[in-house]
């Protein structure tokens, strides 16, 4: 196993607090103007690009080697790995929430409910929930449940795993830094280009076929959350694969580098992708009348697509400042929780939040800042404790158990 690089630990939990802002947008719905609203939805895309890209950096920089060197073995410690990290807290999460919502319909006498959430539950169970797009009633299996609908990631990472198992020794053999980049690339325009046909180009064309197959439920005119053109976009592994690879590839290129010494010119380019990188982002956040159009053009094609992997690579390569922030103590702490935090955060934000509103005035304003930032302290402070007292010991444990020699 590779040393450890904190900044990407400190990155993953603004990752998974990006997520939390976006789901904290319910404290705006009262607020005219689209600047804080525009500010948290693209914190929600910007939090998913962040997760899946660094995902598959981490995958491949911790197991390229394992995987390689030791074969039948490697694989199966590598899966042992990856399940004893993010199952334990999957499943206790989903069985607490289907336990409410079942429970709850007994008392109200909806027993159609009780048989939807059974009829769901092995797809959960199994962690494949995001893997097909399936209407049950008048809702998508992958937001079948309430709370735990937020595990559609979880399950679209299990599928990346094992994607992984079939291309990331092609990766290692794919040849020079500039191949690889030029791979990387292609992938980003790919993403980019599939996406905009299905979204842009022949949304319509899109909808008819979802709609042909599984009816009107499928279409536009629905909720998001039930629309076929969302999931396939945003929540279905098939897609997300090429943020996952194009992880994987700078990951590569890192590890082939690692050693040759950075030059002053590289640190000068570096740094300044990092400054470009943080200047697209913050651009993103501006509401639509103050973005710049050359801008918005790239923002419409791109997403965060391009930057996310450039600024990663840039992170570990360059020891800047932006590095040594991301790497201090607690940041590291808090990104060692942040699929706690990325789990339990929902529960708050749909039980606490969704009964406040706040207006446009200034008292409202620094009030509704106040709660955000009171609830956002307790979401990171029970994650922190979750992660303390029940993640880390059932990783730990279900490790001892499945590997016959397990070092820490």
């Amino acid at each position: 196993m590779r040393p450890d690089i904190p900044a990407l630990t400190g990155l993953r939990f603004f990752a998974a607090f990006a997520i939390v802002i976006h789901h904290l947008g319910g404290f705006t719905y009262g607020i005219r103007g689209g600047s804080l609203q525009q500010f948290v939805a693209q914190n929600g895309v910007l939090g998913m690009t962040l997760f899946f890209v660094l995902s598959g950096f981490i995958i491949h920089y911790n197991y390229f080697d394992v995987i390689r060197d030791k074969g039948r073995q490697g694989v199966y410690e590598f899966l042992v790995a990856r399940f004893s990290r993010l199952y334990p807290l999957f499943i206790g999460f989903v069985i607490f929430d289907a336990t409410i919502l079942i429970t709850k319909a007994f008392m109200r006498g909806q027993l159609a409910d009780v048989k939807k959430i059974l009829s769901v539950f092995p797809a959960f169970l199994f962690g494949i929930q995001s893997w097909f797009y399936s209407l049950i009633g008048n809702q998508t299996i992958t937001y079948a449940l309430a709370n735990a609908n937020i595990t559609w990631s979880i399950s679209t990472e299990f599928l990346l795993y094992l994607v992984y198992l079939a291309v990331g020794l092609a990766v290692g053999k794919w040849g020079s830094s500039k191949m690889l980049g030029g791979l990387i690339v292609v992938a980003i325009l790919a993403h980019s280009g599939i996406l905009m046909m299905i979204n842009r180009l022949y949304p319509k064309a899109v909808e008819q076929f979802a709609v042909l197959i599984w009816g009107p439920m499928a279409g536009s005119g629905n909720s998001p959350s039930y629309q076929f053109i969302h999931w396939i976009s945003f929540l279905a592994p098939y897609l997300r694969f090429f943020e996952f690879l194009t992880g994987c590839m700078i990951a590569q290129i890192y590890i082939t580098r690692r050693d040759v010494p950075v030059s002053r010119m590289e640190s000068v380019l570096l740094s300044g992708a990092i400054l470009v990188a943080g200047i697209f982002i913050l651009c993103s956040w501006l509401p639509l009348e103050f973005q710049p159009s050359v801008f918005r053009r790239l923002f419409t094609f791109f997403d965060y697509r391009a930057v996310t992997p450039l600024l990663i690579f840039a992170l570990v390569r360059n020891d800047g400042a932006v590095k040594r922030f991301l790497s201090t103590r607690w940041l590291v702490k808090l990104g060692d929780a942040s699929y706690s935090i990325y789990l339990l955060h929902i529960l708050f934000a749909t039980k606490i939040l969704f009964g406040l509103r706040y207006d446009d005035s200034i008292t409202n304003l620094c009030l509704m800042l106040l709660h955000a930032a009171a609830l956002s302290g307790i979401i990171l402070g029970v994650s922190m404790l979750v992660f303390r007292y029940i993640e880390l010991p059932a990783k730990k444990w279900l490790r001892r158990q499945l590997l016959p020699v397990h070092k820490a």
